[in-house]
Formats: C-alpha cells, sequence, structure tokens
C-alpha cells in the first residue's frame, strides 16, 4: 500500500469515527468545532478525510471524547466501544448537557 494511500484511508477512518463519536454524544459538528476551537469547516474538512488534523487537534479530539489516539484513528467498532465505556466521563459530555440544558430553557420559555 503507497503511503498516500495509507493516509488517505487514516483520513476517513478517522472522520467515520468522528462522526460515530459525534451522534453517541448527540453533538452537532458546530458545537464540537467551538468547543476545540476549530472553524466549523476545518473540523467539516477532518470529518470527511480533506485534511489531517494537526497533531495537537487530534490529541484534542481523543481527549474531549475520552479515548487515546491509537483508538480515534482505529477502526470504527473499537472506537465506539471505547468511547460507550467512558460516555458518562468523557469532557465533550458538558458541551452535550449544556445544549440540552439550553433547549429545555427555549422550550420552557416559550409554553410559559
Amino acid at each position: 500500500m503507497s503511503p498516500g494511500l495509507a493516509l488517505r484511508d487514516a483520513r476517513t477512518m478517522l472522520g467515520r469515527n468522528l462522526r460515530h463519536l459525534l451522534g453517541l454524544h448527540d453533538l452537532s459538528q458546530q458545537d464540537l468545532a467551538r468547543y476545540l476551537g476549530l472553524s466549523p469547516q476545518g473540523l467539516w474538512n477532518i470529518l470527511h478525510g480533506r485534511s489531517e488534523p494537526r497533531s495537537r487537534t487530534a490529541h484534542a479530539l481523543a481527549v474531549a471524547f475520552g479515548v487515546n489516539l491509537d483508538v480515534l484513528f482505529g477502526d470504527t467498532g473499537t472506537c465506539v466501544r471505547a468511547a460507550a465505556a467512558v460516555f458518562e466521563r468523557a469532557p465533550v459530555r458538558a458541551i452535550a448537557e449544556q445544549t440540552t440544558a439550553a433547549a429545555a430553557g427555549l422550550q420552557s420559555a416559550s409554553s410559559a
């Protein structure tokens, strides 16, 4: 396998894993981009294999979801199982909880 093909496969796998993790935590791409300090377009490029993340961004992604880098870049089943095992302790839970609380606040305000 050529190095270019291996890199493209790794980017594709990372993007697939991140999309699964976003769904697992019920997060939007925009919320994750904001949390990481990335532009929404920059995160979109990573999610769709258009670019690879810098090492600090890859590390921040792994920390955010509570998994290690090998898992984040590994096969999807292993990645999702590892993330599910630490679901409640994952730092991105704070984003999901804030989003849920804000949505509940808006709903109750509109009901009043």
